[in-house]
C-alpha cells in the first residue's frame, strides 16, 4: 500500500474523538454491523470499553468464517512525537489480549493510524526547508542571532561591526548549507529535504511494521479506495473495493502463531 495515497485529517477537522467516530462510521454503516461503547476485561480483570466492533454484512469475501474486528478512534496528535505514538500503539496491543462481551479476543484497528505525523511531517519537510533556507539568506536573520549572542556575552558593538559579523555568518551558513546538500548527495538522496523526507517515511514504515506483529492494524482513508482496512501494510478490505482474501486472520494470534 502507497501511504502517500492516504488522506489526512486537516487539523481542527473533527472536535474530539466522539465527531471522529461519528463521521467514520457513518461511512462504514453501509458495509458493517456496528456496535460502538463494547466493554470488555483486561487479563488482569480491569475493566474496559471499546470504541466500536465492526462485522461485516457480507462475510462470505472474507477470509473468517465470521470475522469481526474492533476500532479505537484517537484524535491526531499536534506534537508527533514518540511517546503518543507508543503510547497509541501499547494501548491497542493491549486490548488484543483483552476479552470483550459477546466477542472473545478481538484484532484492533487504529483510526487513524498513528504513523499520520510521520506523514504529515513528510509532507511537510520540504515547505520547512525552503522557508528555512530564506530566512537564513537574509542579513536581518544574522543581524539578530548575532546581536543576541555579543550582548549576552556583554560584548559592545557598532553597527558596522554588526554588519560584517552577520554577513560573514550568512556566508558561513550558506557554506554549511552547501556541505549538506552535497553529503546528500553522496549518500544517494536528490537532496537533503529528500533525506529527510526518507528518513520520516522509513519512522512511520517501522511504526506500520512493529503495529503489525502485535495484532494491530489501521483504519484510514485512502484517495482512491475510500475508507481502507490496513494491516503491515496490506490492504485488507476497502470501501470501494473487495476485501483481499489472505491466509490470515482478524482474530489476534498468540507467539509466533
Amino acid at each position: 500500500m502507497n501511504y502517500a495515497d492516504l488522506l489526512l485529517p486537516e487539523p481542527g477537522q473533527y472536535i474530539n474523538e466522539k465527531q471522529l467516530a461519528d463521521t467514520v462510521l457513518g461511512e462504514l454503516r453501509p458495509h458493517f454491523h456496528i456496535q460502538r461503547e463494547v466493554s470488555g476485561l483486561y487479563p488482569t480483570g480491569k475493566a474496559l470499553r471499546l470504541d466500536a466492533v465492526l462485522r461485516p454484512r457480507d462475510p462470505g469475501p472474507w477470509f473468517d468464517d465470521e470475522p469481526v474486528f474492533g476500532v479505537e478512534f484517537k484524535l491526531p496528535s499536534r506534537a508527533n512525537g514518540y511517546r503518543d505514538d507508543a503510547a497509541q500503539i501499547r494501548q491497542a496491543a493491549d486490548y488484543t489480549y483483552c476479552e470483550f462481551d459477546g466477542y472473545g479476543r478481538l484484532g484492533i484497528f487504529l483510526c487513524p493510524s498513528p504513523v499520520l505525523g510521520k506523514l504529515q511531517s513528510a509532507q511537510d519537510v520540504m515547505t520547512r526547508h525552503t522557508n528555512r533556507v530564506a530566512e537564513e539568506g537574509t542579513i536581518e536573520y544574522h543581524r539578530k542571532w548575532v546581536a543576541s549572542f555579543w550582548r549576552a556575552s556583554g560584548h559592545v558593538f557598532t553597527d558596522a561591526e554588526l554588519d560584517a559579523e552577520a554577513r560573514t555568518a550568512r556566508w558561513k551558513a550558506r557554506k554549511r548549507l552547501e556541505a549538506i546538500e552535497a553529503g546528500a548527495r553522496a549518500e544517494g538522496f536528490s537532496s537533503a529535504t529528500h533525506r529527510e523526507q526518507h528518513r520520516l517515511l522509513d519512522q512511520a514504515g517501522f511504526l506500520v511494521r512493529m503495529m503489525g506483529g502485535f495484532g494491530v492494524g489501521e483504519l484510514m482513508l485512502h484517495r482512491t479506495f475510500g475508507w481502507t482496512l490496513l494491516r503491515s501494510g496490506d490492504r485488507l478490505w476497502s470501501q470501494l473495493g473487495e476485501p483481499v482474501r489472505r491466509p490470515t486472520s482478524l482474530r489476534p494470534r498468540l507467539g509466533s502463531q
